[in-house]
């Protein structure tokens, strides 16, 4: 919108460096001017939460000298060039008269694309004992990435140098693969979806390439988490705090098969019939290959203990909170037994790891890499984890066999109808973290449980050690994806950045937002008390990032 004013002003504030206000004398530039010129924005709309102003024509002291027609003409052609880069946009255009005969000097303001319409997303919670591949399975779904049978696919998703160096995710992460309208998955989409739980690491999140693409219909989050079990407060932080709709449980081609022959040690494949029969051959290195075979033993027996037990916890907990399972046999290229690939030992193999897992074998039906399946595709839930379906899925991250099968069948299921109120208040979103940034102020993420929240919204936030509850005004939302919008609807994860009073003293922030608005039921039924927040943290307005401790 363009307004011409005739008010004529002698001098605006000096231009102050922080802040999202700029003073520009003229925009004529070169292509390297450009690039920087183009920063400097984008650090504007850092610093306003997605808002800038520009006041063109004006000099840094705030003296309105004015632009000629030419100058205003080649200075409002580069500014929209600037904008269009960051996909951000135009609001309003004001008009001044300068100082200068015949000049005018131009406030614009300036907008990053919010919107509405976010894609529809499915969470699911990647499950399994240690070395069983969730990362390096999770690699293969969202990349092209071939790994090099050394877990090399995996440094596409692991955060920390010592999940590198050994190979045990320790935290939660979020990792995210598009679909078009016609289901078919976006590879070459992954850069524009960040990664991290609340922003990518650039200026907070107001990367130009965080806006989704116009052909994203439905998202998926694979939520990777820890399946060492010195990490298991991280695990069950993932089964209670995303608030996943489904899980897939990963478990090696060889663990199963042996969980299927009933004794690991005695029944550990070909790996141990070459063993022996290299015992045989070798003659008077009997002892060498005994000890060999003792200590491949050993590593076979350590390894069902960390992780097939593991991942029989893990399903068993999966099951208990009613959370459909996808089963996903990994490092089938690793697996030399005949009759791995009989359809029928397969599905008895699966079958025995469910058993174990008291799922109610007699009554679920067992299907090789489905392609569709109706009680997943229409958004029921059966909460007492009695999965009648289970769909199974051979795949090697090396030699790429199951994925796409796998990513396929992914975009064919629906989210969860997970319906239940539980507060009397029209929207609520319960907290899984909180931080504090200087110059952004609180910024939680979570759950939309119900209702929805909009920018702009009134929100109470607590409650904090006292029982009470602070009011602020929601100045951002972004979802998981990374995908700035006007709003977060129920059932969407997403970091919410507020507005605090200066006077205000928000402390130990725990569970819940609450908006007022128009009733929509939708909930994850579980227990209050895991997703609480220690009522004494405190914000550190010193620190870079502090977060609520858990």
């Amino acid at each position: 919108m363009d307004d011409e004013n005739t008010i004529s002003l002698q001098k605006l504030p000096p231009e102050v460096e922080e802040g999202n206000i700029e003073y520009k004398r003229k925009l004529l530039c070169s292509n390297d001017r450009f690039v920087k010129l183009t920063s400097q924005l984008k650090w504007r709309l850092c610093e306003g939460k997605g808002e800038s102003h520009y006041y063109l024509g004006v000099e840094d002291d705030g003296t309105l000298t004015g632009l000629t027609r030419y100058e205003l003409k080649e200075t409002l052609d580069t500014l929209s060039r600037m904008v269009l880069s960051l996909k951000a946009t135009i609001v309003s255009r004001e008009f001044f008269p300068g100082n200068l005969a015949g000049s005018k000097w131009v406030h614009v303001t300036i907008r990053k694309k919010m919107h509405d319409k976010v894609p529809t997303e499915i969470r699911y919670l990647i499950l399994g004992g240690p070395g069983n591949g969730k990362s390096t399975i999770i690699a293969s779904i969202t990349t092209d990435v071939v790994d090099d049978g050394e877990g090399s696919a995996r440094m596409h998703v692991m955060r920390h140098k010592h999940e590198l160096d050994n190979g045990h995710t320790s935290c939660v992460t979020h990792h995210a693969l598009g679909y078009d309208s016609e289901m078919n998955p976006l590879i070459e989409e992954e850069e524009l979806m960040p990664t991290g739980v609340f922003f990518d690491s650039e200026c907070d999140g107001m990367d130009s390439s965080s806006n989704p693409s116009d052909q994203v219909e439905k998202v998926c989050s694979l939520i990777d988490v820890a399946g060492h079990p010195r990490y298991i407060k991280t695990t069950i932080k993932g089964f209670m705090a995303y608030h996943p709709h489904f899980s897939v449980l990963t478990i090696t081609a060889q663990d199963i098969m042996d969980m299927y022959k009933e004794t690991t040690v005695n029944n550990v494949g070909i790996r141990e019939e070459n063993v022996a029969n290299a015992t045989v051959v070798g003659g008077d290195d009997d002892d060498e290959m005994e000890e060999q075979k003792n200590i491949y033993e050993y590593e076979q027996t350590e390894k069902t203990v960390d992780g097939v037990s593991v991942t029989i916890n893990h399903a068993r907990i999966a099951r208990i909170l009613g959370l459909k399972i996808i089963v996903v046999v990994t490092k089938s290229d690793l697996c030399f037994i005949d009759n791995f690939h009989d359809k029928d030992v397969l599905k008895k193999a699966v079958s025995e790891l469910l058993r174990q897992a008291d799922f109610d074998v007699n009554n679920i039906e067992l299907h090789i890499e489905p392609t569709w399946l109706p009680d997943w595709s229409n958004g029921d839930s059966d909460d007492s984890g009695n999965t009648t379906n289970v769909p199974i899925f051979c795949t090697s991250s090396v030699l790429k066999t199951g994925v796409d099968a796998l990513r396929k069948f992914l975009g064919t299921v629906e989210p969860r109808n997970q319906t239940k109120r539980r507060f009397e208040v029209g929207a609520c979103l319960h907290l899984r973290e909180a931080f504090d940034i200087p110059g952004v102020g609180i910024v939680a993420g979570g759950v939309c449980e119900y209702g929805n929240i909009r920018v702009g919204d009134r929100v109470r936030i607590g409650p904090d050690a006292d029982a009470r509850y602070a009011e602020l005004i929601v100045s951002s939302i972004r979802t998981d994806q990374g995908y700035l919008s006007s709003q977060v609807l129920q059932g969407q994860s997403a970091c919410l950045a507020f507005d605090v009073p200066p006077n205000d003293n928000v402390t130990g922030i725990n569970r819940a937002i609450e908006s007022s608005g128009s009733y929509t039921s939708s909930t994850w039924s579980t227990s209050d008390s895991i997703l609480s927040v220690d009522n004494d943290a405190d914000f550190n307005e010193n620190d870079d990032v502090s977060s609520v401790t858990w």
